[in-house]
């Protein structure tokens, strides 16, 4: 009889043991997909996107308002509002950035980074072009070449073309300031974008495009046709 009472209380034993291991690993599991659940929700993107001829205007959770052209895509996580503000972009589009001096506002484009606190600027990053353009309206901005590293600091008023081959910045004014006209107000001009390599078709920091018109003012041949091709969403064969 005391041998069979051994037997039975070493059995509760080992069935106890057994219960609360089953229990500990379904807590471990249970909790592990509730992490993976909450990761999977600060991971979860949102796209939006243009198509050929269609703009749009969106407020990001931050208070960032985005205004993008024609065949242009915008990602961003759904904790940009609380979490880091980071954003991946191509096309064209102008930014209006929330100021937030904790939280800097990132916008990756695969060939460089853009880096502010709270500013306007617009931003030119199509994949198929030889270049990148940012036009500088207020505030100021870092931008970064994922390929060496190299920044440049812009200041207002100030453009910078990225060269996408050897991953260097070219920083110019965009605007020339001219005393007085006849009448005796003061104006503003662009000087002409020379350099047919940058397949930049802009001539002001707020794009004519945002009030449904385009003017073009010096420009290479080249960066008319991809502009228009952009916005009609054809292909041209000029000769």
């Amino acid at each position: 009889m005391k041998r069979g009472r051994g037997r039975l209380n070493i059995w509760k034993v080992m069935t106890a043991v057994s219960a609360a291991m089953i229990a500990l690993l379904i807590w471990v599991a249970g909790d592990f997909y509730k992490k993976s659940l909450m990761v999977q929700d600060d991971a979860m993107a949102t796209v939006i996107s243009t198509g050929i001829g269609e703009r749009s205007t969106i407020t990001l959770p931050d208070g960032t308002v985005v205004t993008l052209n024609s065949m242009s895509k915008l990602t961003f996580n759904s904790n940009i509002g609380t979490g880091a503000r980071e954003v991946d972009f191509n096309g064209e589009a102008y930014f209006e950035v929330s100021k937030d001096s904790t939280r800097p506002f990132k916008i990756n484009t695969g060939e460089m980074v853009v880096e502010v606190h709270g500013t306007s600027f617009s931003l030119l990053a199509r994949p198929a072009a030889k270049s990148c353009e940012l036009m500088l309206d207020k505030g100021s901005v870092r931008l970064v070449s994922s390929k060496t590293k190299r920044d440049v600091l812009l200041e207002p008023g100030e453009m910078a073309l990225y060269n996408k081959a050897d991953g260097d910045f070219i920083v110019e004014n965009f605007t020339e300031e001219i005393p007085e006209t006849a009448d005796g107000a003061e104006k503003t001009v662009e000087p002409a974008l020379a350099d047919a390599s940058c397949d930049i078709a802009r001539t002001s920091v707020i794009p004519e495009w945002r009030f449904s018109g385009v003017e073009f003012d010096d420009v290479s041949p080249d960066s008319l046709v991809m502009t228009i091709e952009n916005m009609y969403g054809v292909k041209l064969n000029p000769t």
